[in-house]
């Protein structure tokens, strides 16, 4: 069964979460290495607008859509993502669930200067088992990070620089490192309790693109280029309807 589509040029795995977690390890235990992005609307409006970007964002060996935007496109494209969202904050836990299961070292990168070392402490304390070898804040030499994560012999990397960043870092250092090296946005700051996921109400009406604006305002920029281009794909799927 095909499970790659690609959206305005992006390619996205229509996986479920169980089953691209499992993607994750077999492609690791299989090469040595990958790299897994977690693309949203967002990100795939600045991507149609340079081609740039969409280049980096096609290279990785999963694609997971984190955020209903995406899947609204992908349904606006003719290319609807049936298994719907995977949030890269539960894409994180699940990667480390099952690092804890295998017993192989975790390292976690980005995030403010202590939110790193505040997710350890608190993935260790919810997660039987976990091995956290080292931690790093995103505010550093990025080339001195590669250096301390392939010495520290971690398997598994939650790379958490914000897009583009951690999409270029893992780029430019995933030969050197190895293991699974997985770009998730912000997700070190809800592991660590400095921010909170939507409530489940905003969820289940997928509107958790706009809780998300309505606390970080300098959000609504980037929500309404993702909308701009939503619109656009609604009416060429119009057109086409009735040409």
């Amino acid at each position: 069964m095909k499970t790659r589509q690609t959206i305005c040029g992006l390619p996205v795995d229509d996986l479920a979460l169980p089953a691209m977690t499992e993607a994750c390890y077999a492609i690791w235990e299989r090469t040595g290495s990958c790299a897994v992005f977690t693309p949203n609307a967002v990100m795939l409006a600045s991507a149609v607008r340079d081609r740039r970007l969409l280049a980096l964002l096609s290279a990785c060996d999963l694609s997971a859509a984190d955020g209903d935007g995406l899947l609204l496109a992908a349904r606006l494209c003719s290319t609807p993502l049936t298994c719907g969202k995977v949030a890269g904050v539960e894409l994180g836990k699940a990667l480390l669930y099952e690092a804890a299961r295998r017993g192989i070292g975790v390292y976690l990168y980005g995030g403010e200067p202590g939110v790193a070392e505040a997710a350890a402490k608190r993935l260790s304390e919810e997660i039987p088992g976990l091995r956290i070898v080292g931690t790093c804040h995103g505010y550093g030499d990025g080339e001195e990070a590669a250096g301390q994560i392939a010495r520290s012999g971690a398997s598994l990397t939650l790379v958490c620089l914000g897009f583009p960043h951690q999409e270029q870092w893992i780029a430019a250092h995933r030969g050197r490192i190895g293991g699974i090296l997985a770009g998730l946005g912000g997700s070190l700051d809800v592991y660590a309790g400095r921010k909170k996921r939507a409530p489940r109400l905003f969820r289940s009406l997928r509107l958790e693109w706009l809780w998300r604006a309505l606390r970080e305002p300098r959000r609504f920029v980037a929500v309404l280029g993702a909308a701009r281009l939503l619109i656009l794909l609604a009416l060429r799927g119009k057109k086409k309807a009735t040409s």
